[in-house]
């Protein structure tokens, strides 16, 4: 008996911990995972290291059973390449801020119009809608945003990349899998915009409800 996912082919965007996270549990679960990299800098996680002589162990770690290609997006050649790649698979993962794609051509909007089954999983900080929406930011401001550091105490560092990893990464990935369920219902993706935020403030249950 195959895993699961088998059969699923996985386009990925992202970068460094949240997105790979997601993908990585999807590829441990047997779906086709390609990861997209700018042919120039890559995935910055490449280099997370403490000794810069070395490759991130992380990044070995969260991109494990994945395959790889290199594509500059803002050429013709390459957005030709990834639509024709998106054509022919069933998620697409984007990390990048609220409107990149779309400025690229490559948002939901026209990968669906290409292919009427595609899932499209957008993560991010503050999600693709409201007033902090294109803000960048990074682990440590989601959990304080969200309360995490509140909870903590002095130091507030959590030691764990806490939004990203449950925030962020767990949810897209059954953000995905469920629209992948609905698609055998209805025949058609949909798009699943995660934030990091708000995901993150669903883990604090037990201490909202104290708040109560």
């Amino acid at each position: 008996m195959g895993l699961v996912l088998e059969g699923i082919r996985v386009l990925d965007l992202s970068r460094v911990i949240a997105g790979p996270f997601c993908s990585q549990i999807l590829a441990d679960f047997g779906a086709e995972v390609i990861k997209v990299e700018d042919p120039n800098l890559g995935d910055p996680g490449r280099w997370n290291s403490n000794d810069a002589s070395k490759k991130s162990a992380l990044f070995y770690t969260v991109n494990r059973n994945k395959k790889s290609i290199t594509l500059d997006l803002k050429k013709e050649e390459g957005k030709r390449i990834f639509k024709n790649m998106a054509r022919e698979s069933d998620v697409v993962i984007d990390q990048f801020r609220p409107g990149v794609m779309d400025q690229l051509g490559l948002g939901y909007k026209e990968l669906s119009s290409i292919n009427k089954g595609i899932i499209y999983c957008a993560l991010s900080g503050y999600g693709s809608t409201g007033p902090m929406a294109r803000l960048a930011g990074h682990d440590l401001n989601f959990q304080s945003i969200a309360g995490i550091t509140g909870c903590t105490g002095v130091p507030h560092i959590t030691g764990i990349e806490t939004a990203a990893l449950a925030g962020g990464a767990l949810y897209a990935a059954l953000g995905i899998v469920l629209a992948l369920y609905n698609r055998e219902i209805t025949g058609k993706g949909q798009m699943c915009d995660v934030s990091m935020v708000d995901g993150s403030i669903s883990l604090l249950a037990y201490a909202l409800s104290e708040w109560s």
